[in-house]
C-alpha cells in the first residue's frame, strides 16, 4: 500500500471505527493501559515519573503512590503546577517533586536509582533519543515503562523514522494527527521552544531497536499506529552506550582475529 494512503486511513476516525466494528482491528491503545501498567509494576517499588507535569500535573506520580509504591519522585524540567500542588496538599501526599532535566548528567547523578522508571510523552521531543534513553538507563535498576508518539510502519522497511524540524509545509501536513499543538508539525520548527517541538517520528520497529541498543530487554509491547508503550528491563548483556559519554571498549581481541 502507498505510504501516503496508509497514513490517510490511519488518521481517519471513520475508517478506524469501521475496521474496529468489522474486523476488531484497534487503531488506538486502550485508554487505561498506562494505569494498568503502573498498577502492575509500582507496588512496593521505588518509582520515578520522568516528565510528569505537562498536561497531567503529576497524575501518574499520584497513581503510583496510590498503588503502594514504596517511594515516588515526580521529575520534570517544568516547575510544579498549581494543580499538582493542590492535589499534593489534598492527598497529604508524600510524592517528592524534583525540578531537573533528564538529559543533564548532574540531574541523573543526583537522582540515584529507581526500581521503576516511568516516562511517557517525552522521547519524541528530544533531539538525541539514544542519549535520553541512556540517561533513563542511568537511573533505572529494573523496569522502564516508556510511552511515546510513533508513526505507522513503512511496508518492507524496518526502523523507519522521520525528522520533523524544517520539513516543508506540505510534508508536515502528512504527520498532523489533530492532537493538540504539534509544534514543528502544525507550525514551523521554533528553536526558542526547545523540548516543546516534536522532533522525531519513530516507527515502532525503530523505537524497539533503539531501546535494545540502549541496554534494555523488551518484556511487553503495546503498539498502535501513532502511540506505543514499551515495558523493558535492564539487559544482562554487556552494554556500552552508543550516544553521549563514550567508554572505549577493548578492541584488541577483535582486531587480532579480524581478517583484512
Amino acid at each position: 500500500m502507498n505510504y501516503r494512503v496508509k497514513l490517510y486511513f490511519a488518521k481517519n476516525k471513520f475508517f478506524r471505527r469501521v475496521l474496529k466494528i468489522l474486523f476488531g482491528i484497534k487503531y488506538q491503545l486502550e485508554p487505561e493501559i498506562k494505569q494498568k501498567l503502573i498498577k502492575k509494576y509500582a507496588s512496593q517499588k521505588s518509582f520515578i515519573d520522568v516528565g510528569c507535569m505537562w498536561g497531567v500535573h503529576g497524575y501518574f506520580s499520584f497513581l503510583a503512590e496510590e498503588c503502594s509504591a514504596s517511594s515516588v519522585v515526580a521529575f520534570d524540567i517544568y516547575p510544579a503546577t498549581a494543580e499538582f500542588n493542590e492535589t499534593h496538599k489534598k492527598r497529604l501526599s508524600k510524592v517528592q517533586y524534583i525540578n531537573g532535566d533528564i538529559n543533564s548528567k548532574v540531574s541523573t547523578i543526583s537522582l540515584g536509582k529507581f526500581d521503576v522508571v516511568y516516562c511517557t510523552g517525552l522521547l519524541y521531543h528530544v533531539p538525541d533519543p539514544l542519549y535520553t534513553l541512556a540517561r533513563l538507563r542511568d537511573i533505572c535498576s529494573d523496569v522502564l515503562i516508556l510511552g511515546t508518539a510513533v508513526i505507522p510502519e513503512m511496508n518492507g522497511i524496518d526502523n523507519f523514522s522521520v525528522y520533523y524540524p524544517n520539513l516543508r509545509k506540505k510534508q508536515r501536513k502528512l504527520w498532523d494527527i489533530k492532537q493538540g499543538g504539534q509544534l514543528a508539525i502544525t507550525t514551523e520548527y521554533d528553536p526558542l521552544q526547545g523540548y516543546g517541538n516534536w522532533i522525531w517520528g519513530f516507527s515502532s520497529s525503530c523505537l524497539e531497536s533503539m531501546i535494545k541498543a540502549s541496554g534494555f530487554d523488551i518484556v511487553e509491547s503495546h503498539i498502535s499506529p501513532f502511540y506505543s508503550i514499551i515495558v523493558c528491563k535492564l539487559s544482562n548483556k554487556p552494554f556500552i552506550a552508543v550516544s553521549g559519554d563514550w567508554s572505549e571498549p577493548d578492541y584488541k581481541e577483535n582486531i587480532a582475529s579480524y581478517k583484512f
